[in-house]
């Protein structure tokens, strides 16, 4: 890291999942997290982060679920100005600032089941969630605080979103006769409207209202096989925004092969292939490529051998990136931590 470097030291959260309050239909959850960031040169401090939220959920008929909720955050800055030549900004030594939103859902599930036997997997349970959420956030000025990270900036939010959201639960049988219902599947498919583009708000040609649709695709069949796929597609040029497939695959004995492949127009098309092969009960092999198709050319490349015992274990690592080889030797003690540095540096500067 060098001096202007933002870390975190340390964090520590405190969350409290949704409850009910009482015997009131009305339920609370909570989130508060305490960050301490630091840097040797440029603007640093403390944030305290409180966000309360109240929620009413309703069930109309069968099918049917209203939740409107309000949320009230209170976000407190101690801050330790250190101005250099890249960081100019002032800011007061302790500020707090507070936002209020408010969140609308609707949703509906509607269930099948498909009885069915394929190996172990005894059948499939679909569930098919329509949901549509209005979301108001106020557009508030927050110059005057440290942007550490997002919580520092929270947009303005005037949407309404909807979509579809699909779950697939399998039901797999046991050797003892049990079973067991992991989710095995996952689809969603969504797009957000929002008023404040609205050109019927602002009389002004040009303005998109209308988010990309995009798309969310998780298979976890078994536990050696995943797969994430997730793409956008623009409503007004049906052209693709982007794509991003991850594969995961594995061997019961350790092999891990995992393939991560990024794409968006003009700006990122490359793909990150990771591989460790075992060799022995205590020596692996691995390695990572990452090739990117806009420069037709490997821009990363590493190999890397590892020998492990019950209380320690040794890596050698050999990198090849933007002209520059480097060897690596690193001992690892279990419960205490690594030992290492780079040894051999070769190219670049």
């Amino acid at each position: 890291y060098d001096e202007y470097t933002l870390q975190q030291l340390p964090r520590l959260a405190l969350n409290i999942a949704k409850q009910k309050i009482g015997n009131t239909p009305f339920y609370y959850e909570f989130d508060s997290e305490f960050m301490h960031y630091w840097r040797r040169e440029g603007t640093k401090g403390q944030r305290i982060d409180l966000y309360p939220r109240v929620s009413l959920p309703y069930k109309w008929g069968k099918y049917l679920n209203i939740e409107p909720s309000f949320g009230s955050r209170g976000t407190i800055y101690f801050t330790d100005n250190d101005e250099t030549e890249y960081t100019e900004s002032s800011y007061d030594d302790v500020n707090a600032r507070g936002i209020v939103d408010c969140r609308f859902d609707i949703t509906s599930n509607l269930q099948r089941i498909y009885d069915f036997k394929i190996g172990r997997l005894h059948g499939l349970k679909h569930t098919f969630r329509p949901e549509i959420t209005y979301e108001f956030v106020p557009d508030i000025d927050q110059d005057d605080f440290p942007a550490y990270d997002k919580v520092d900036r929270i947009p303005r939010y005037n949407r309404i979103t909807y979509g579809v959201s699909n779950f697939f639960i399998g039901k797999y049988w046991l050797n003892n006769g049990d079973y067991m219902y992991p989710e095995v599947g996952r689809l969603k498919i969504f797009q957000s409207y929002d008023f404040e583009e609205s050109p019927e708000i602002f009389h002004a040609a040009g303005r998109k209202p209308f988010s990309d649709i995009t798309l969310e695709l998780d298979l976890d069949p078994c536990s050696y096989f995943s797969m994430s796929y997730d793409t956008a597609l623009s409503p007004y040029d049906a052209e693709w925004a982007g794509h991003q497939l991850l594969v995961r695959m594995s061997s019961p004995r350790g092999d891990r092969v995992s393939i991560d492949y990024r794409q968006r127009p003009e700006t990122e098309d490359q793909i990150n292939l990771n591989g460790t092969v075992v060799l022995s009960k205590y020596l692996t092999f691995s390695s990572r490529q990452h090739y990117s198709f806009l420069k037709e050319e490997f821009f990363k490349q590493s190999y890397s051998a590892t020998f492990s015992r019950q209380c320690w274990s040794a890596n050698v690592t050999y990198t090849d990136e933007a002209d520059t080889q480097t060897w690596t030797f690193m001992v690892n003690l279990t419960g205490i931590g690594s030992i290492g540095k780079d040894t051999l540096s070769k190219g670049g500067f």
